[in-house]
């Protein structure tokens, strides 16, 4: 008689416990992400001005320095005219 209601209870402890270390797992992912976020340091602020887009533009290495300090320089012109 009780060698049924043993392998039942045996069961059903054996998912909780999978239930449990997948809530523990799912637990420490969603940490481990909110403690380094991917790209932090990389993504444009939402109100960068012309000079901090081209800043971050060349750390990046998506445009040369030659390219950088012409864009300062078309920038600082643009603004002088406007002036």
């Amino acid at each position: 008689m009780m060698n049924g209601d043993y392998g039942y209870w045996m069961w059903g402890g054996g998912t909780l416990m999978i239930l449990f270390w997948l809530a523990v797992v799912v637990l420490a992912i969603w940490v481990l992400r909110k403690l380094f976020p991917a790209g932090q340091s990389t993504q444009m602020p939402a109100a960068a001005s012309a000079p901090e887009v081209a800043r971050l533009r060349y750390s990046r290495n998506e445009i040369s320095r030659e390219e950088y300090f012409a864009l300062l320089n078309d920038l600082n012109q643009t603004r002088e005219n406007v002036k």
